[in-house]
């Protein structure tokens, strides 16, 4: 099996180059300390030269028909947000999808390296950020770790170390990393309930543990290991949430206020088609303070909804339509992807805004994988399916 650095320099030096710069961008969500950090490096190093390459190589693109599925379903989405400066986010998301489903190297991405090296970098992540903040003096032990060192939320780094545990899953079966998977569980039940105590990502772990056991269960001599390893983790999560009773007492975070709040506003507009992007009038608004009169700085904590009210129904089934496409997809074609897309998209029930703006933490827990899916090829990576055929394969829907 080729090693990461032949995979990246074997496909050239644009898709090389390409490569690098999405491992920095999915890093700067964690690191960069504010959002025009993250904005400015995903100007210069992805979009700038992402639309100077695309344009170069206008006569060489081809138009597969994952592609026109996926760029379909997006622009449906987007028809429906209203305004003609909504076209700058636009632009902006579909540069990024046509990156990464057309110019990334496919099997780098679905390798063990890379999956189990984003699973434990989160989990490193999460506890040196505790560690500092605790000797800094801004961490309680027991408490709710608020952000990570360099900014990312702990809602945003709950869905991501869920996802990214989705992610690693599958090769810790096919390598029989038994141990490390494991340590991985547990410290993801730690890590969500204790030192960031998110809902949002309790509910995607919980997710990613059902589908993952479904899975191993059917190895008949995992069974009674995983059995043990079940009760571990169901023992660990209530002494966890027990040792943090305000991780309970915060019920639902006055989500079901904002909620009711939207669906009030809505009222006002079009079930089919939405508020549009420029909407800012309505009791919903009026509960932030800090909140602008442009509608895209309200934060829904739902994509769904937040979709629904902006773009309107007809734009909601559309994605998920192409959400559940894309799933279809990846367990058609074994692909490690779609695991980190369903954990996505049951975390974000609870959390996110708008899918279609600048660079968000939405973009890495939801679009990267549907981007990932939509390159369309077969895995053929030996770790995960020895048999599976070198050839692409068009998914059908």
């Amino acid at each position: 099996m080729l090693s990461v650095k032949s995979m990246i320099l074997s496909e050239g030096k644009l898709p090389a180059y390409f490569a690098v710069a999405l491992v920095g961008f999915i890093l700067a969500f964690l690191f960069f300390p504010t959002p025009k950090a993250i904005n400015n490096y995903y100007y210069i190093a992805m979009f700038a030269p992402a639309f100077f390459a695309f344009y170069v190589l206008r006569d060489r693109l081809e138009l597969r028909r994952p592609d026109a599925i996926l760029w379909g379903g997006v622009f449906l989405v987007c028809a429906f947000s209203g305004t003609l400066d909504f076209i700058k986010p636009i632009i902006y998301t579909a540069m990024f999808l046509l990156v990464v489903s057309r110019m990334i190297p496919r099997d780098l991405f679905r390798t063990s390296l890379v999956a189990r090296g984003f699973f434990w970098l989160i989990v490193t992540h999460v506890f040196i950020s505790m560690i500092f903040y605790g000797l800094s003096g801004n961490y309680i032990i027991g408490g709710s770790l608020a952000h990570l060192l360099g900014g990312v939320n702990c809602i945003a780094a709950s869905i991501y170390l869920s996802t990214c545990l989705a992610l690693a899953f599958p090769f810790w079966v096919e390598e029989k990393r038994w141990i490390e998977m494991g340590a991985g569980f547990i410290l993801s039940i730690v890590s969500i309930t204790y030192i960031l105590q998110s809902r949002s990502g309790l509910v995607a772990m919980l997710a990613v543990v059902i589908l993952a056991f479904g899975y191993a269960w059917k190895i008949r001599k995992l069974r009674p290991h995983m059995a043990v390893l079940l009760l571990l983790m169901v023992l660990l999560m209530y002494f966890m949430i027990g040792l943090t009773p305000e991780y309970i007492a915060r019920a639902d975070s006055g989500r079901f206020v904002i909620w009711k709040g939207l669906w009030t506003d809505w009222q006002q507009c079009s079930y089919l088609f939405g508020c549009g992007t420029d909407f800012h009038q309505g009791k919903t608004l009026l509960l932030f303070e800090n909140t602008t009169t442009r509608g895209l700085s309200f934060y829904a904590h739902n994509i769904y909804f937040a979709l629904a009210f902006y773009s309107g129904l007809l734009a909601l089934f559309l994605f998920l339509g192409l959400c559940f496409y894309l799933l279809h997809s990846a367990w058609k074609n074994h692909d490690p992807w779609g695991g980190y897309l369903l954990a996505a998209m049951i975390g974000l029930n609870f959390d996110g805004g708008h899918i279609i703006s600048s660079p968000r933490p939405v973009w890495i827990a939801i679009l990267l994988p549907m981007a990932m899916i939509a390159q369309s090829k077969k895995v053929c990576s030996n770790t995960i399916k020895p048999s599976c055929s070198a050839q692409a394969e068009e998914p059908h829907p």
